[in-house]
């Protein structure tokens, strides 16, 4: 196996809800390649569900509790910190995998093996209310399936986004950013190798209306 054909999957959570978990750390590997979890907890006061200690012992996961709340960009960070592997996939820990979206990445990194990153599909669901139909309508959630429309962009939310190791800049995500810390990061790297990041249309997640629509 070659050092290419590895992957870190990096999932920062808060809530450490089993019932999305458990979706993520099954997504099928395609084989040749070497996946691992890095699962970061950002709430050490978290009751720790007994189904991810599990999985860390049975060497599922690499599991990080935060000894403090440091937020997502700083969660990220340590994500990118404990594993080596040249490819990092960051996945929102609310969503829901569709079949295939490994496969979609790897192709995606066969093809272009030298690419800053991949952008992937997230996609929500239907309106349930006034407010998240006011989501669609002034374009807040536009940029989540982008991939969809667009074979290039200079950044993407981190719901669903895969980045080249050797192609980010050093400072990584600003921990002081309580928010736009991924388009900042994003575009940072963009800017500085003049790329950008390429869209894989088949790698695709669902992903629920945050607070089931009470936004």
């Amino acid at each position: 196996m070659s050092l290419s054909s590895q992957i870190d999957i990096v999932i920062p959570s808060y809530r450490l809800e089993v019932s999305f978990l458990r979706h993520l750390i099954a997504i099928p590997q395609p084989f040749g390649w070497q996946i691992r979890f890095f699962l970061i907890a950002d709430n050490p006061q978290v009751n720790m569900p007994s189904e991810v200690l599990e999985w860390q012992q049975r060497g599922k996961i690499e599991l990080i509790v935060n000894p403090e709340n440091l937020g997502p960009g700083a969660t990220r960070n340590i994500g990118i910190h404990a594993g080596s592997a040249p490819w990092i996939l960051f996945l929102d820990d609310d969503v829901l995998p569709m079949p295939g979206l490994l496969d979609a990445y790897t192709r995606a990194i066969q093809q272009h093996p030298e690419a800053i990153g991949f952008v992937g599909v997230t996609e929500f669901p239907e309106p349930v209310n006034a407010t998240t139909k006011a989501l669609i309508i002034n374009g807040s959630i536009g940029h989540f399936d982008l991939a969809k429309y667009k074979s290039s962009m200079v950044w993407t939310p981190t719901a669903n986004v895969m980045l080249n190791r050797s192609k980010m800049d050093p400072a990584l995500f600003d921990p002081t950013l309580k928010s736009g810390e991924d388009i900042d990061f994003l575009a940072r790297n963009s800017f500085l190798f003049n790329e950008e990041y390429l869209s894989v249309p088949d790698a695709v997640v669902k992903h629920p209306w945050w607070n089931k629509g009470n936004v």
